[in-house]
């Protein structure tokens, strides 16, 4: 239960001061470690089913996060060799969080997908990460932890919100003075794709993930 609650507000505290996009995915890692070890304090077979699938639901998004991390860096030296007088220094393809402002003008389409996993991420319903952390917190209030629900439930909020934050930043807020993307291959937009889909469809036909994740824990039991 400690190590439950230590992960959680390590995660979502640390989130909150972070400039980096990979920095932040690290963080957002560990809050929701902290929420897998929150339901594993059941120790049940349906907090094991719970943490399957919230984990199968988690790895699928954060490839597709990743696949933007690993593809759409900011190519620097292009950057710099385009304005010549500027002052900014940065680690060649390091990826800020402010480098995704007013990305929706220049690439809207990676915007729109950015976002969808961004709040699946955060747990919008009816998105897939919603389900996972509520299938989470559902074993966690009915085996009686209510404290760790519900410093799963506030921690979770304040993540939520620091993606919010990134989405804003994305569609409102002034753009670089030039987007320069490296180009996404084929199989990074065909992950990112899948992973999207996945994000979307989970609540419509969940069955596939459920059957794979009630096999799962049977198969510990």
């Amino acid at each position: 239960g400690v190590l439950s609650i230590l992960s959680m507000l390590v995660g979502a505290i640390g989130s909150l001061f972070q400039i980096s996009f990979k920095r932040l995915l690290a963080y957002s890692s560990i809050n929701n470690v902290g929420l897998l070890l929150m339901s594993l304090a059941s120790g049940d077979i349906y907090s094991i089913m719970a943490i399957s699938i919230h984990l199968i639901n988690y790895i699928i998004i954060s490839i597709g996060l990743f696949v933007v991390l690993s593809s759409c860096l900011i190519d620097y030296a292009s950057f710099k060799s385009f304005n010549k007088n500027t002052n900014i220094i940065k680690e060649l393809n390091t990826f800020y969080i402010n480098d995704l402002n007013g990305l929706y003008y220049s690439h809207p389409t990676l915007a729109i997908i950015i976002s969808i996993l961004l709040f699946s991420s955060a747990g919008i319903p009816p998105l897939v990460g919603f389900f996972g952390k509520y299938y989470l917190l559902l074993i966690t209030i009915s085996n009686s932890y209510y404290i760790l629900a519900i410093i799963g439930i506030l921690t979770s909020v304040v993540t939520s919100l620091y993606y919010i934050r990134i989405i804003i930043k994305m569609f409102v807020e002034a753009p670089l003075n030039v987007h320069i993307f490296k180009n996404i291959n084929f199989i990074s937009s065909y992950i990112l794709i899948l992973a999207t889909i996945f994000s979307l469809i989970f609540f419509i036909y969940p069955y596939p993930i459920l059957s794979l994740c009630k096999i799962t824990t049977l198969t510990l039991f």
